[in-house]
């Protein structure tokens, strides 16, 4: 793909993340306070685990694609006599160093989506706990911090070059600009305004009665943080097949954390009983 069609591409990838983004903050806040359901542990593990669902197309999506032994026999018809005798036992060492392909493939996104998985889960329910308690405008805002985060940890830790140019100078401006966007939101957080409607049951702000508070703005921060790390990890890991990666990491989210969610419904934390489960 040409070098514009790639980055027009990326730009309107980055647009729909934006809009799904925006629009499932809504939503959650939407189950809070109006479904009168905060429960942020079991929709973030819910949410995660639904990766799951891309390991049957991956399988499914390499039964069609890739037959095994495709071509073999094809590739040995053009040979000459010596040739062929040379080839003798060429297929079966490609077949075995095929299947070890395979095996490193498997093991370096196992090993991947292990390292992920929990910062992908740290990053989402600290995110949907925030939405508890601010608004979403406040969420918006400081999420929108995790850009100049990855900005500065992809310089720190991948040592991304950053020269004297004029697209650096854009991204200074909008680190700072959202930078000045946080600082607005936590003094806001923090300020009379939102006493009054935090001391009131509810009564003001956003969706539902949501209020902003300091220590759900400083939530929504620490999320952008590691939204971030997850950003840089991930480039980090560069993972060659995301449908196995994430299919992964929604299985290992599954599976490792739904004794945290069965701990919290036992003990009252995120009594799941409306669903029917007890």
């Amino acid at each position: 793909m040409p070098g514009s069609s790639a980055w027009t591409l990326g730009v309107v990838l980055v647009i729909a993340v934006a809009l799904i983004w925006s629009a499932s903050t809504v939503l959650v806040q939407a189950i809070f306070s109006t479904l009168e359901f905060e429960r942020p542990v079991f929709l973030t593990y819910v949410a995660n685990s639904c990766f799951v669902i891309l390991l049957p197309i991956k399988a499914l999506r390499s039964a069609v694609y890739d037959p095994p032994a495709t071509g073999l026999l094809d590739q040995t018809a053009a040979l000459t006599p010596a040739e062929e005798l040379d080839e003798a036992t060429g297929p079966t060492e490609r077949g075995a160093a095929e299947r070890a392909s395979r095996r490193s493939a498997w093991l370096a996104a196992v090993r991947g989506a292990l390292a992920l998985c929990p910062v992908w889960f740290a990053a989402n329910v600290t995110y949907n706990v925030s939405l508890a308690h601010t608004t979403v405008t406040t969420s918006t805002v400081l999420a929108s911090s995790s850009a100049a985060f990855t900005l500065l940890l992809s310089i720190a830790l991948l040592g991304e070059h950053v020269g004297a140019d004029r697209s650096t100078a854009f991204k200074v401006a909008g680190v700072l600009a959202c930078w000045a966007g946080n600082v607005l939101a936590v003094v806001d957080a923090a300020g009379p305004t939102a006493a009054a409607t935090g001391g009131g049951g509810g009564g003001g702000g956003e969706s539902g009665g949501l209020h902003a508070t300091t220590g759900g703005a400083l939530l929504c921060l620490c999320s952008a943080l590691l939204y971030a790390c997850y950003t840089v990890l991930l480039r980090a890991l560069a993972p060659t097949d995301l449908l196995l990666f994430f299919g992964l990491v929604g299985a290992f989210n599954a599976l490792a954390l739904a004794p945290l969610v069965a701990v919290l419904h036992v003990t009252g934390a995120e009594d799941l009983s409306r669903l029917g489960l007890a």
